[in-house]
Order: C-alpha cells, then structure tokens, then sequence
C-alpha cells in the first residue's frame, strides 16, 4: 500500500473517461489559500498544524457559526491563518474535513461526496487523480457519461476532494479511474480468482468472500450492511487476506488499535469498508463503547451522536481476531471466515503486488458500481428465495446476492453456503435469553395435547423450570432465574398477571398460544429446536400442529395426526 497517497500517471486513462467529457474546475493552490480560509491542509507542525488539519463531517458544516473567521479578511500569512484557526478552534470542536468560504459559497473539503446533495440520476465517486499524481478528484457518473471534476458546487456549496499527502488522509484503496468490467459473475470469478491465488481458504468461502467485496461497493443500496468476520490462529493467513480486501473493498481502510472516537469520524466522512485488524475481547468501557457501535454501525440511518452532533457509522466492516467473539448479537450481523495454517505455498503478496490488484480490480469494480448501482438498489429476488432464513440472515444475503443480479448457477451456489452459515448462527444464537424462553415456550404448547400439568396457569418460575431443564439437557452451565426470566417475557411482549398466591404466569389461551408461535417465527425458531436428534434422523417432527404449518415452523420435517413413534419424542 503506498504510504504517501500518491500514484503514478497512467495514460490509458484517455481511453477509460473520454478527453470531450472532461470538465475541469482546477483549484490552483493545493493549500486552499482563499479569503475566510477557517482551514488549511498543510503542515504547520504545532497545535495548529492539527487544528488546520482537523475535518468537519458532512452533518457539521451547517453548524458552524457564520462568524467563525470574517470572509473580508485580506491575505494572510500561513503563520497568521494558523493563528486564526486555533482562535476558532473550540467552535470546530473534533472534526474531520474543513471549511472555508470563498465569497457567498461554502467550500467544504470532503472524502466521500455527501448523499444528501446528491442529483437524481447521478453517482460521484472520490478518485485518485489520474492526471495528477498525489491529487484527489471527482468523478462524475450520468447516462453512462463519466466526468473528471476537480471540484463539485451543489446547492450553494462547493465540494473540493481532500489532500491525499496531508497528515489527516486516510490509507485508502481508491481507484485511479475506470475500466471495462464485463458481466457480474465474471466479476465475481475475477475477485474469487484473485483471493485463491494468495490465500487458502475453504472451497465454498471464495464465493463469500468475492460477494462479500461486490457488495462493499454498493452500502447505499441495501437495509444493513454485513460484516465479514474473519477467524483464525497465529500463522493462519489473516493478515494477508485482511490486506487483499483493502485493495479490492471500496475505499478500504485497515486499522489496528482503533478507539470508538475514530471509528465514527473515519465511518462518517469517509464511507469506509472499515478493516479491522488483531480485534480481541475485553471488559473496558472503551471496548464496551467500541462493541456499541459496531452494533450499530451495521443498520443505516442510526446516528452516533457526539456533543450534540450526528455522526454515521453505517457501512460494511470487516474484523479479525483469533477466536469469534461472544456477543452473539453481534456475530449474528456478518459472517464468519475460519482460516488454519496451512502447508500450501502461496505467492507472496508484496507492497509492488497489492498495489497492482488494487489498481486493477479497483478500476473495474468502481466502473461496476456506476454501471449497475440502479439495477442493485432496485434488484428484487424471487419471493421464496430466503424461505427458512432468520431475519438478520434474510439481510445479509439480500447484500451478497443482489450485486449478482439473479445470474445462475452463481447465485444458487452462494444461497446454499449462506443457509448453511444460517443453520450455525442458530445454534450460537440459541443459548441467548431470547432464544432459549422462546423455545421453552414453543415446548410447552406442543407438550399441551400430551400433559395438562399447565392446565391450571403456566408461572413464570415454570418457565425458568423448563428453560434451565434445557441447558441441563444439553449439558451448558449458564442458568436464568425466576426474576430474569419475568424481564425476557416484558421484553418479547408477553404480560403476565398473578396467579393466586402461586406467583405471576398467564394461562395458555388460544390467543397466546398463537402469539408465541408467531414469537417463535419472528426469531427463527422452528420445529428443529424441539425434535429429538433420533426424529431429525429421519426427517420426523412429531405431533402435527396447525399454527406451525399455517407460520411456516415446519422446517422441511413431517408430522402427523399422532405420534407414529413416542419413542423418538
């Protein structure tokens, strides 16, 4: 990964963005010297120098105070620009791009062109200068028209990419450019290819992976964004495939030792495919706060808010550790992608190497993304396709499938593998409180045409009864009282009232027994969790039950009128 921002010209750049659509608006001085400047990349190497540095997101720049800097002020000094932008300082706060003015406009320097100004019909992808080595440009997208802008004015704003050598840039993957892409699977066999050559992986992960990258270059057109987990020992590989997914994500960004604070700043201006390298548990409330967002960050249009400002941390991540992490909720937002060392000799991925994957496969998929980003975010699969999937799986697979486009046998294969990682996030999931007084519940309502031990009201203790009988079964040490099970069922929507002296419960009525099936459905849980493993064996559920067939709970088991074998129940 180059180190200073820059890359060299390329001169069949001609051939990519034709030399009649180009619209240049030169900004002269790299430094942003302009009348009312409240900030300017350079390198002042003081309090100043990070102050001048310093960036505001795309939801600050409406906030700043119109006074901050007079827009008459006369030529300055670099020295005495410094001086005035550490005077405005505690207006800026802790931020991310600048501001100035130039006249009535605002100039706001920014690293992904905001969303909210933008033109109907049009896409502006933050590139590399391929005309100017070491400089940032626009690249305008419309009607299958490709613009090089050195700047964009839009609703009385003007937008002027950051300097890449600045001390606040960002290592990004950016493309310099465009070119030809072909079809979306020649796409994806392209990304696979280029992963296997480098790295070892599970036959079937490849084609996660590659959907995985294509989905990275369209976060805007899908409810939530996955997360790629990958999993693995010392000597495993992680490094080396965490560094083909910078170069081949959308604006990837690797980081390391990584504080809550600057996941949303990076998130917020830069719309990142967020890598995160050697992530480990802990108890600090600096981790627990970095947890939060993470749970956050997958679902758009849920601000972070800081000192009273929004910030997005929305997008696509990918985190590595050496073991899975053990908040299920959170794992339960991507998917997992477990490496071993291996004996198998693979290439070395060196800095010359990286840079060429990058500079080609970022061209290509920058050019699929302008191309299809309509067809994506309009893209609607066949009805059935996520029948049997959980609500967060049914999310994920909307992502990696939909920059497919519906082509076969690709998307088939890929369905499979994803149901299969839905069948392992169940069992993670099921020892969450959620989960397990669901299921203690579905028991007990498939138990009624069998026992009347209920008949007379069903206790909350009963329900932590059957709930700790379960993990005893399956030989998990973890127990939920009384008092935590009665705050599940407030959580899940289920009221209890009291039953007598016996204590607080409900009577199992037709009506909460449809509910808690309809629980049930809303959580994933379907008629596996209650055969036995003889009766799964053979494909058998047990006794039929009418709500399960009208909610789709049946799993693909077969029942009947009565138990055809008592022994397996």
């Amino acid at each position: 990964m180059n180190t200073n921002g820059s890359r060299p010209h390329h001169n069949g750049f001609s051939e990519m963005v034709s030399s009649d659509s180009l619209n240049v608006d030169p900004i002269a001085d790299s430094h942003l010297r302009t009348k009312g400047s409240v900030a300017i990349p350079g390198s002042f190497g003081n309090r100043a120098s990070e102050i001048t540095q310093c960036q505001l997101t795309r939801h600050q720049y409406a906030q700043l105070p119109e006074n901050g800097v007079s827009a008459t002020a006369t030529e300055s000094t670099e020295e005495n620009l410094a001086a005035q932008a550490v005077a405005t300082a505690p207006s800026l706060s802790s931020c991310d791009l600048s501001i100035h003015e130039e006249g009535s406009k605002k100039i706001i320097v920014t690293g992904a062109f905001p969303p909210s100004h933008r033109e109907s019909g049009v896409l502006v992808e933050t590139i590399r200068d391929p005309q100017r080595p070491g400089r940032m440009a626009f690249l305008r997208w419309e009607n299958g028209n490709t613009t090089l802008l050195n700047s964009v004015e839009r609703d009385g704003h003007k937008f002027v990419p950051p300097d890449p050598l600045s001390r606040s840039f960002p290592l990004l993957s950016l493309p310099d450019g465009v070119r030809p892409c072909g079809h979306s699977f020649e796409v994806l066999e392209e990304i696979a290819s280029t992963i296997s050559k480098f790295v070892t992986l599970r036959p079937d992960r490849y084609g996660v992976v590659a959907g995985f990258v294509m989905a990275s270059w369209f976060p805007d057109c899908f409810e939530a964004a996955p997360y790629l987990w990958i999993i693995g020992p010392l000597g495993s590989g992680k490094t080396k495939l965490l560094k083909l997914l910078w170069a081949l994500c959308r604006r990837g960004l690797i980081a390391g030792d990584l504080r809550s604070g600057s996941v949303y700043k990076l998130v917020d201006v830069w719309d990142p495919t967020l890598i995160i390298d050697e992530f480990e548990q802990g108890s600090s409330a600096a981790h627990v706060e970095l947890l939060r967002l993470l749970r956050t960050g997958s679902t758009p249009g849920v601000p972070t808010f800081r000192n009273g400002r929004p910030f997005s941390n929305y997008g696509l991540k990918i985190i590595a550790s050496r073991q899975p992490l053990a908040d299920a909720a959170l794992l339960s937002r991507g998917l997992i992608i477990s490496l071993l060392p291996t004996k198998s000799e693979t290439p070395p991925l060196d800095e010359a190497t990286l840079q060429k994957v990058e500079q080609k496969l970022q061209r290509k998929l920058c050019m699929f993304r302008l191309q299809n980003h309509a067809a994506v975010k309009n893209f609607s699969n066949f009805p059935d396709t996520f029948n049997g999937l959980s609500p967060r799986m049914r999310q994920i697979t909307r992502a990696l499938l939909s920059p497919l486009l519906g082509v076969e046998p690709f998307t088939s294969e890929l369905l499979e593998v994803l149901e299969d990682y839905d069948d392992e996030v169940r069992i993670d999931r099921s020892l969450e409180p959620e989960w397990l007084v669901a299921e203690a519940l579905m028991a007990v309502c498939h138990e009624g045409n069998k026992s009347r031990r209920f008949e007379l009201g069903l206790l909350v203790s009963d329900v932590s009864n059957e709930v700790n009988q379960m993990l005893r079964y399956r030989h998990e040490d973890l127990r939920l009282s009384a008092k935590k099970v009665g705050m599940v069922l407030k959580a899940l929507g289920l009221r209890t009232t009291r039953l007598g002296r016996s204590g607080r419960g409900f009577r199992l009525t037709p009506t909460l027994n449809r509910r808690i099936h309809e629980i049930a459905m809303q959580l994933g849980i379907d008629r596996r969790a209650l055969a036995t493993t003889m009766g799964l064996q053979i494909y058998y559920g047990g006794a039929r039950c009418v709500l399960c067939e009208e909610l789709g709970l049946e799993a693909g088991l077969r029942f009947t009128d009565q138990d055809l074998f008592p022994q397996l129940e």
